[in-house]
């Protein structure tokens, strides 16, 4: 769940965001059947498919030296319904983490030209997914589909490429950060009820099913925790501040405890929240919360 609230007098800022992140376990659900084209032998994904009407020739390279992976895609989208592109994957299950640096090839011909980390329920076109995708001319989104056949949504970054995309998976809540000149930024938690086992892998789209598109992926990071049981699951909840100009956002208070509806005080120096029925004020700076008397 998230939370959003801001004082009309506040312009430099929008009030705290609260993510209350309450995890579930999914339910295991059947996966879509699709021909791989190839298994990868040794390296670290173990199969690569054409999702969708994808025409054109397609390749991966990985380059152990550099441990990076050169992947030419086609395909004329990944958006609304359905999707077409060239995806190299291996199976996860249960909670994951993935990272990656993107670097393109080339100019292109397609502005909207797309390399993501993908997570996908199956590898049918139309299945829900959801993915941290780098667009051609330097856009960065976190886009998902909800249920199978159903239309594709975006969370935008508040920085352009490049910079670095991180995608955690945690049950069925899945949240993207970007990390740009050493500073970390928050995309955004979206709920997709996704089956314990799904496919985790790379993806290349050109945006033209007449041509392809290359990049390169490095920095490769892939983090498998396994399936948690609900009793082992920690709930935590984070109060942060968002500067509108540039998307910063600044941690203010967190805690392995429910806490929710964050507003601001009238001179602008407190938060308020309210936590099991009591509301607590903190400095924006930070420190120590403080219960409110409202007697």
């Amino acid at each position: 769940m998230q939370y959003i609230s801001y004082d009309s007098r506040t312009r430099d800022s929008i009030l705290g965001v609260l993510f209350l992140l309450l995890f579930t376990i999914l339910t295991s659900g059947r996966v879509a059947h699709a021909q791989i084209i190839e298994p990868l032998g040794s390296m670290e994904f173990t199969g690569e498919t054409k999702v969708g009407d994808v025409k054109v020739p397609v390749s991966v390279q990985y380059d152990s030296a550099n441990e990076t992976y050169r992947i030419t895609g086609s395909g004329n989208n990944m958006w609304l319904n359905e999707d077409d592109f060239f995806y190299v994957w291996r199976k996860a299950k249960g909670d994951l983490k993935v990272e990656t640096d993107v670097k393109w090839i080339g100019k292109g011909k397609i502005d909207d030209r797309k390399a993501a980390w993908v997570i996908r329920a199956g590898l049918a076109k139309d299945d829900p997914y959801i993915d941290a995708v780098d667009h051609g001319r330097g856009l960065i989104c976190l886009q998902y589909r909800l249920v199978k056949g159903g239309t594709t949504h975006e969370v935008r970054s508040p920085v352009w490429a490049p910079a670095r995309m991180i995608l955690e998976r945690t049950g069925n809540q899945f949240t993207m950060w970007v990390v740009k000149d050493g500073i970390r930024y928050t995309v955004g938690t979206v709920s997709i009820d996704l089956p314990e086992e799904v496919y985790a892998g790379l993806g290349v789209c050109s945006h033209d099913s007449t041509i392809s598109e290359t990049a390169i992926f490095s920095n490769l990071k892939f983090q498998e925790t396994g399936v948690v049981p609900m009793d082992k699951r920690v709930i935590e909840s984070t109060l942060e501040t968002v500067e509108i100009d540039s998307g910063i956002r600044t941690t203010v208070y967190k805690a392995k405890e429910h806490f929710e509806a964050p507003n601001w005080s009238r001179d602008g120096k407190l938060l308020y929240y309210n936590m099991n029925g009591k509301i607590y004020t903190i400095p924006v700076a930070g420190g120590t919360p403080k219960l409110l008397n409202t007697a």
